[in-house]
Order: structure tokens, then sequence, then C-alpha cells
């Protein structure tokens, strides 16, 4: 019985290391039947711990700690409890919550400290190193894993010491020393292979991929990054149940991202101006689950958060959640030889880069299958957009932002909604200022652009910041017909919302837009997007100060209480719009009183 269970624990041990889930699954519930035996060889902890390590490695760090935390650890001896706070410690361990590791961490090194356990302490002090680099102290995690260093080489086993070499490495990177991270890269890579474990092995590799990458060096980079694409197809086929993919590939000297499968891809997208992002194939993203993305929409059978996101214009998409590392600005270009110096991306990323959730997105409808940009960057209050962590990481000091949209080009959701109850009173009053030019919502209307300037701007007057000041936005007709690809233009300021409304860009173009969020302000300026020495005659104004109509206020006061102001739901917009004749001036009401939640 004894050597029945001694050789499914080493057959377990091996089906692990070379990422044959299934079958290790199968050893796992035969040790557990003879584990249920009169005999069992270890304890029910012993059983667990190897359970919650196969958690790990099917990327499930849920269940792994519901498992552990289910473990009576105040009965177990020291070195019972040891281990299983080391396992803890891995499993809660996270680039962006590293202090959730912690307490767990800590009371694993007092245990090893007391029961003297040399082995047990080396492989806490490896995940402390870890936690130094998240914390960004590396100095301390050289100096933590240099101590620890001349025991592991002399008495731990080969993958303690090819994790030592890469968590080493880890720090090395971070200081920028890659000539360090090569010494003790190379012996982690030997030893990664003759503990023959192959994730721990592509690990290796793939730091060595970068660090060669950041020496410029890419035909060495290419070289390892190839290998581990091999390695890594050589563990997709072996495992059975889905895990994290963590094969990533360089391509340079100035791009990012390499694609070499269509694995994981965008299957109903369209077709952009870039290649599609590929988690796999990058060094810095991990998909999030929903334990650690608290806004998702659905929860896959890997615990992966998805998100899905509609418009009011009838666009949606549908994402998979992924933390990485972004910066906001262009990439260097790549096909220009006479470019003015660059600046490296890895110095982009140091200085200006943060860690942010971002959707990759597996299904595209409306606007954004036809749109030349490859996806959609959300401005809005929520916390979880870019602007917040960049503030927080430093990058920007207040959480102020401005868009400039050009009369030219796609910026997304460019038409502009509002209620359906004034839609009726608008046209008939639109129809009286242009002389009997009718304002059709739905049809597309031949006209050229020297008739089209002899429509009436629409105006939309935005109470002010003061008590009595406005701000007059008056957008010309250029600005609010759109033009379709046959010659003929179609009008972008729709009346179909049940209640609340959208301004989208039609409404915004050739304004700079600056959004105080902190301030809760919206400030408008004249501008043409498209060249900076000035705008075009057909560019938008706005006005401000005190409204000249002394009734205005009286008549319009209640209604007009805000404009854009800032809500927990989105955008709560109370506006009124003006159509202007040469003339004379008329008002129609447009009162959006509700959030916008689209």
């Amino acid at each position: 019985m004894v050597m029945q269970q001694t050789v499914i624990r080493i057959c377990f041990e091996w089906a692990l290391a070379t990422m044959e889930l299934r079958k290790a699954e199968t050893y796992l519930h035969i040790w557990e039947a003879l584990h249920s035996t009169l005999m069992p060889l270890g304890d029910d902890v012993e059983l667990a711990l190897a359970k919650a390590r196969l958690y790990r490695r099917q990327d499930r760090p849920q269940d792994a700690w519901k498992l552990l935390q289910g473990v009576p650890t105040v009965e177990l001896p020291p070195y019972g409890r040891a281990q299983v706070m080391l396992q803890l410690s891995h499993v809660t361990l996270h680039a962006d919550a590293p202090f959730n590791a912690l307490p767990a961490l800590m009371e694993c090194l007092a245990l090893c400290e007391d029961i003297g356990s040399e082995v047990l302490m080396a492989q806490a002090k490896v995940l402390l190193a870890r936690l130094y680099v998240a914390m960004e102290r590396a100095e301390d995690a050289v100096a933590l894993l240099e101590e620890i260093c001349p025991y592991v080489l002399e008495h731990g086993g080969w993958k303690l010491q090819a994790e030592v070499g890469l968590e080493m490495a880890k720090a090395y990177f971070v200081l920028q020393e890659y000539d360090k991270c090569l010494v003790v890269l190379e012996p982690s890579k030997v030893a990664a292979v003759n503990a023959e474990d192959l994730l721990l092995g592509v690990e290796v590799g793939m730091m060595i991929a970068r660090v060669y990458h950041m020496r410029q060096d890419w035909e060495a980079r290419d070289r390892v990054a190839d290998e581990c694409l091999r390695w890594n197809e050589s563990m997709e086929a072996s495992r059975e149940r889905e895990a994290a993919d963590v094969v990533s590939v360089l391509e340079g000297p100035h791009a990012l991202l390499r694609v070499l499968s269509d694995r994981g891809m965008c299957v109903d997208c369209g077709e952009h101006t870039d290649p599609p992002y590929d988690v796999s194939k990058s060094t810095t993203a991990n998909y999030l689950t929903c334990a650690e993305y608290g806004h998702c929409y659905s929860c896959e059978s890997n615990n992966h958060c998805r998100m899905t996101q509609s418009y009011a214009e009838g666009s949606m998409w549908s994402a998979l959640m992924v933390s990485e590392l972004c910066w906001v600005g262009p990439l260097p270009s790549t096909n220009d030889d006479n470019a003015p110096d660059e600046p490296d991306p890895s110095m982009l990323l140091s200085k200006f880069g943060v860690r942010f959730p971002i959707g990759c997105q597996t299904k595209e409808t409306g606007l954004f299958l036809t749109q030349k940009e490859n996806g959609i960057m959300g401005m809005s209050q929520d916390p979880n957009t870019i602007v917040p962590f960049l503030v927080k990481s430093g990058v920007l000091r207040a959480n102020l932002f401005s868009l400039c949209f050009a009369d030219t080009g796609d910026s997304g959701s460019t038409d502009s909604y509002f209620p359906s109850s004034v839609g009726s009173s608008f046209a008939s009053l639109y129809r009286t200022i242009a002389n009997g030019h009718s304002y059709r919502e739905d049809d597309a209307v031949l006209l050229s652009p020297s008739d089209q300037r002899k429509l009436p701007n629409i105006q939309i007057v935005l109470r002010g910041t003061t008590p009595g000041s406005s701000v007059v936005l008056s957008i010309p007709p250029l600005q609010y017909y759109t033009a379709n690809a046959d010659g003929s233009v179609a009008n972008n300021i729709h009346f179909t919302q049940s209640s609340g409304g959208v301004l989208g860009a039609s409404t915004m173009a050739n304004f700079d837009v600056i959004f105080d969020m902190d301030q809760h302000r919206v400030g408008f300026a004249p501008a043409r997007c498209d060249d900076a020495h000035g705008h075009g005659d057909f560019a938008p104004n706005v006005s401000k100060g005190q409204w000249t109509d002394k009734s205005f206020w009286e008549v319009y006061g209640t209604l007009v209480t805000a404009v854009l102001v800032c809500s927990s739901g989105g955008l709560a917009v109370l506006l009124l719009v003006r159509v202007l004749g040469r003339r004379q001036q008329h008002w129609t009401q447009v009162a959006l009183e509700e959030s916008d939640e689209s």
C-alpha cells in the first residue's frame, strides 16, 4: 500500500510539472482513494496541498484559496502550518495587490524560523523577493536572494534553483541591469530543464527574451522566443484544462507586440488599422479573474472576467479583462528611416506606464465593426478609466484631460441624441427658420457645402459655473451634417431618446473640450483640431458671460439648472437648443433630466 501511494505521488508530481493536468487529476483521485484506506501515506494536509498546487496550475486561484482556508491550521504542527501558509502566499500574491499575500507570508517565515526548516525558508524568501519587486523594492529583493543563494545551490532542488534565478533576474530587470539578468537566467534555464518543469522553463525563456529585447539583440531574442513558442505548443498539447497563456514574443526594434498565431483572437470583429492584440504574446499581461475585477458581466469557465458594453447608437462589444502595462501616446515610427531619434519603448514604459485593466474584445457589432481604430478608450468618471490610474501612479498631477475632435475621421459615437418628445417641435421650428428646408433625421439628402452654409446654426446653451452665466455652443450645418460616401449628407443630431440624451462628437468637433473631473467642470474653446494654425470658416464658436435676454433665466432658469453635471450614473444634462435665423431667433426646450447610463 505504501509503495502504491509513493508511486502515485511521483506520477502526480511528474504530470503537474509537464502540465498534463488531466493526468494529474486522475493520479490525485487515486491518491485520495488510497488515502481513505486504513494505512494512508501522510495526512489530509499533504493531500490538500497537492490539490491546491493543481488548482494553481489550472489557473483556479479562488478554488485553491477556498481549499486552503478550510484547512484547520490551528490543529497542525508548525511544519504543516508553514506549508499551508506558503501555499496561501502563492495563491494570494498578485502584482496588482501584492500586500494580500503579506499576512500568510509573514506567518510562514516566522514558523520556518521557529522550526529551523531552511528549505521552506528559502521557498518563502523567494516569494518575499517577488513581493519586494511588486512593491518597487528591487534592491531589497536582490539582497534577499543573494542571501539564500549559497544554501539553494548546495542543498536546493533543481526547481528551487530555477525559481531563485528567475526572481533575481526580474529584480535586475527592474534595475535595468540586463547583463546580470543573463548571468542568472542561463543556469536557471538549465535548472528548469533538469527539473522537467515545463511551465517554469517557459517563464525563464520569456524573461530571457525580454532581456534580449531591451538590449536590442533582435536575433537572439527571436531565437529564444521561437524556442519558448515550441515549449508553449508542447505545453498546450499536454494540458487538457485551459490555463493562462504565458508565452510572450516581442518584435522590434520599434514594435511592442508580434502576432504569431490566431489563438484567442477576436473572431467576430472587423478589420482595423493594426493587427489584433494577442494576450498570449505579451510579457506583462495577466487575465483578470472575477475576484480581481469587480465589474464583470459574467465569469468564464476558467474564472476569467468578461465585460460587455452597449451604446446609445446601437453598437456593443464583449471582452475578456486583462491587466496590462499601458501608456498614453504614440508608438515610435516603424517605417520612416529619416525620422528623428525617438524614445525607447522601455523608457516610455518605465516613465509613463501604469498597470491598467483593459478589455480584449472577442465580439464587436455596429460601429465597432467598421471603425478604423482597434478599440475604444472610456473617459468617464469611473475609477477604472485610464486618467485616474495615471493620477494615482504619479504620471499626471490632476484628474483632468481634454479632447479635440477634428471634422474629419471617425471619433466613434459621433451623433448626438435628444428626447423624442421635442423632435416634432424642433423640426417645425427648423423648417420655419430654414425657409422650408426640412430637418429629416432618417433620410439622406443631396446638399452642396454652399447650400449647407445657408442653413441655420444650432446653438446649445449651457449654464455656467456662476449664477447668471452661460456658455453657448454654436454648431454650424457643415458640422451637424455628416457626409456619406455617395455624396449625400445626413443629420447627426437625433430626437429618438425616451429620456435623457447623449452629446456626441457632432456637438464637440472643433472645440477643445476640457474635462476637469475633480472640480466637476467642463470647458469649451473654439479650435481647428486638425490644424494647429487656426480654425476654418465653418468651425463652431463659443461665447460666454451674462446672458443678454433678461427674461431668459426667469423663464428657463428652473429647466436649465446644469450642463454636464457629473453624477454617479453618468452625465446628467439639461440643455436648451436654439435655432438661429438671419434676423430672428427662436427657442425650443430640450430637457435632459435623467442620467445617461449608456
